[in-house]
């Protein structure tokens, strides 16, 4: 499913030691008893206590040197010489993103539609204050030519601006990493656009939003859509089961850009040059800038909206 270690990667051991007390606190364990004890209450917690744990505790792998030798990034898998997490031994993978994957930020449980998560309700005039941070952290032209190229302007109304810039954070976090990882990967990888819109009544109606991609797969919600939908699980359903069979699902990512589409009721495979479901503005940006140097960017200004 959509998703890679570029928006969610591992962490050094410091990052699990500072967050290891306030797991043993929502656990109910005293930080202070000897190690050995507190190993053995962790060993006897039933599997339903488990899902207590507050998700604001942020739960990644551990970056140990060896399994996990150092944390992904865009530098490391487009340089061709650099092996280190390309591992030889995985014969196959599938790389996919949801166009609008980070439409998540955009949605609250408890609301009655979208809302300004994350911190970004503290600002106002979001459109201005994103050009400003962009334009303070970025090449001038760089960040004139990114906030062109997704139509933030000023003086467009916040929900609006928001969906905007969350665009940019699906194209750095999902897109693009989904297509570095499929160029990079050394074995056969298969790349996959998820397109199809959200007809679910809510905030998302309309978005290729992300999970809507796992609910197609397992099919659980098919009595809830049309002929068309139906035609795009059902085809997703398949592929995803060929692959699990050590079969080709579709050809195979190469130098032409090879992928899946899924989207608007239909199936079909295409390349990067013929493939119109994203802005390829980002890619002209990152190939200046680099995905590492946007993406930090893009993670400091939402540090900035707390």
């Amino acid at each position: 499913m959509a998703g890679t270690s570029i928006l969610m990667g591992p962490q050094p051991i410091q990052f699990h030691d500072a967050l290891y007390p306030a797991f043993l606190g929502a656990l109910g364990i005293d930080v202070s008893l000897p190690v050995d004890e507190k190993v053995r209450l962790l060993k006897a917690i039933p599997e339903e206590k488990w899902p207590t744990v507050p998700p604001n505790l942020p739960s990644r792998p551990v970056m140990d040197g060896s399994f996990i030798p150092e944390i992904p990034s865009f530098k490391g898998l487009q340089d061709v010489s650099h092996t280190v997490g390309k591992p030889s031994w995985l014969e196959s993978a599938v790389f996919t993103d949801c166009k609008d994957d980070v439409t998540f930020l955009k949605v609250d449980a408890h609301s009655k539609g979208h809302i300004l998560r994350f911190g970004f309700s503290k600002h106002k005039d979001i459109a201005a204050t994103f050009a400003s941070f962009l334009k303070a952290n970025l090449p001038t032209e760089l960040a004139a030519r990114l906030l062109s190229g997704y139509g933030i302007v000023p003086h467009i109304d916040d929900a609006d601006a928001l969906t905007r810039i969350l665009d940019i954070f699906s194209a750095v976090t999902f897109y693009a990493p989904a297509v570095v990882y499929s160029k990079a990967f050394e074995g056969r990888s298969y790349l996959l656009h998820f397109d199809q819109k959200n007809s679910f009544s809510g905030p998302l109606i309309g978005r290729a939003s992300h999970i809507l991609d796992a609910a197609y797969l397992f099919q659980n919600y098919n009595s809830y859509l049309n002929p068309d939908e139906v035609v795009v699980a059902e085809e997703f359903g398949k592929r995803v089961i060929t692959f699990i069979n050590g079969k080709e699902p579709w050809q195979k990512y190469d130098e032409t850009g090879r992928a899946l589409v899924l989207g608007d009721g239909g199936v079909q495979e295409t390349n990067f040059l013929e493939y119109n479901g994203r802005n390829k503005e980002i890619w002209r940006i990152t190939d200046e800038i680099g995905g590492d140097k946007l993406s930090s960017v893009l993670f400091a200004y939402m540090a900035s909206a707390h």
